[in-house]
């Protein structure tokens, strides 16, 4: 089928798509689907493969495509608003982007560009968030039920969602740790992320983990504090500062 909702209004279009998903689960057909709607192949595939530059950028399950996107490329593509996108560097405990004014939590070195969807950024302390800085509010539009508010410091512009509208003035940016996504800076490509683990209490139930920057720091019930990277290593350490410093051993 090639582009068989392109020319459709919205509410003709929804019709003709909950058709077609429920033809093929009745007839239990294989339908090859192009089309250049994100929205639309999410909702009705049960594999999507994005095409770009006459090759194929990734292939998936939609949930796993959107949550672990492969490259710069493919994370922008999918979901509306688009992902931010930070262009700094690494040190293999810290990301600083490029004008100094985020500071993130980043277990790789060199060149790296950091993405971070909308719906992960918050503007207050919530359980697995981490402080990576403060701006300025700019003004917010309404998206669904939510406002999407834009914050910059420096040269960098970092968009989040609120329910209310800001006060005005600085903000501080909090983002989601288990949800951010590393990309090479040159090529484009995936480099990891993040996995924030839940850790068991001598209760029995399991305890939220809170990142933050500066004084705050990762805990979570009895088990080992810290933050699980790709590659299994854990920050389990600050220095005098506050500061993340260093890494465990693989787990």
């Amino acid at each position: 089928l090639d582009e068989p909702l392109g020319q459709l209004d919205s509410p003709l279009a929804e019709k003709l798509s909950q058709d077609l998903h429920l033809l093929q689960r009745q007839l239990a057909l294989t339908i090859l689907h192009v089309t250049h709607d994100p929205n639309e192949a999410m909702a009705l595939a049960d594999r999507v493969g994005l095409l770009g530059g006459g090759r194929v950028l990734q292939t998936g399950q939609p949930g796993e495509v959107y949550a672990r996107p492969g490259s710069r490329a493919v994370g922008l593509h999918f979901g509306r608003p688009p992902i931010n996108l930070i262009d700094g560097t690494g040190d293999g405990s810290t990301f600083v982007s490029a004008d100094g004014w985020l500071r993130v939590p980043c277990p790789h070195a060199g060149a790296l560009t950091l993405g971070v969807r909308p719906a992960d950024v918050g503007f207050a302390p919530a359980a697995g968030f981490a402080l990576v800085g403060s701006g300025d509010a700019g003004d917010p539009r309404r998206v669904d039920d939510r406002l999407l508010v834009p914050i910059r410091g420096g040269g960098t512009e970092v968009r989040g969602f609120a329910d209310q509208p800001p006060a005005a003035g600085r903000l501080d940016v909090w983002v989601r740790m288990d949800r951010l996504h590393w990309f090479d800076a040159a090529a484009g490509d995936r480099v990891g992320g993040w996995v924030l683990p839940q850790t068991s209490s001598s209760d029995g139930q399991d305890d939220d983990l809170i990142g933050g920057w500066g004084n705050d720091w990762i805990s979570g019930g009895t088990g080992q504090d810290g933050i699980i990277g790709d590659d299994g290593r854990v920050f389990t350490s600050r220095n005098t500062a506050g500061d993340i410093a260093q890494f465990s051993e693989p787990l």
